[in-house]
């Protein structure tokens, strides 16, 4: 049976992502789609993370994609380290910009949440506190925000997370001291939150 995976170039597959895009700079549609395949997962979870569902997420990374194809010469070896990072900033700017557009002014009004009857069933408690903790992320400043949903949804370093971000590592750990500190401030209250 012909697989269309078996058409790989097993050369491009062992370069590394600086040499792969390197070749995209120079117009390298195969390069350019092992970059895809190494990274959309990724690029993927953490669109997810800020998007909040599975299309908006899809299209954030096709954007991004379609951004460093379209404009491959915005990656400088010399100022962005590691390829991924770069691209997962990418992904984390169409993001913001994305909720900039959709946030109502003012933010989220915590207030609203705590209003609501609470549920019986114990699956839906848990349910809606998730939703009270993605709700009061979304409330925290950016970067509080970004810094968390790497480190703790992510799963990145606070290194890894310090290079997406550029900063240094002291920088988001104090990033994420405030954001703890704010959410608990924000959750402080709603249906006898204590945590």
């Amino acid at each position: 049976m012909f697989n269309l995976f078996s058409l790989k170039d097993k050369g491009i597959s062992s370069k590394n992502d600086d040499d792969l895009m390197r070749l995209v700079q120079k117009g390298d549609h195969a390069a350019f789609t092992e970059l895809v395949h190494r990274h959309s997962l990724k690029c993927y979870s953490i669109a997810y993370r800020f998007a909040g569902n599975i299309c908006a997420a899809e299209d954030v990374v096709q954007v991004a994609f379609l951004k460093i194809w379209q404009k491959p010469e915005l990656w400088n070896p010399t100022t962005n380290k590691k390829i991924s990072s770069w691209i997962y900033r990418i992904i984390i700017n169409i993001c913001l910009d994305n909720c900039k557009k959709k946030l109502p002014e003012g933010g989220y009004n915590f207030d609203k949440i705590a209003s609501h009857n609470k549920p019986c069933d114990e699956q839906l408690v848990l349910k809606e506190k998730q939703q009270w903790i993605e709700d009061a992320i979304a409330n925290l400043p950016e970067n509080q925000q970004i810094a968390l949903n790497l480190c703790f949804y992510e799963g990145f370093s606070n290194k890894d997370a310090a290079e997406i971000m550029n900063l240094s590592t002291k920088a988001v750990q104090s990033l994420i001291m405030r954001g703890k500190h704010n959410l608990k401030k924000n959750l402080k209250g709603i249906y006898g939150w204590k945590k």
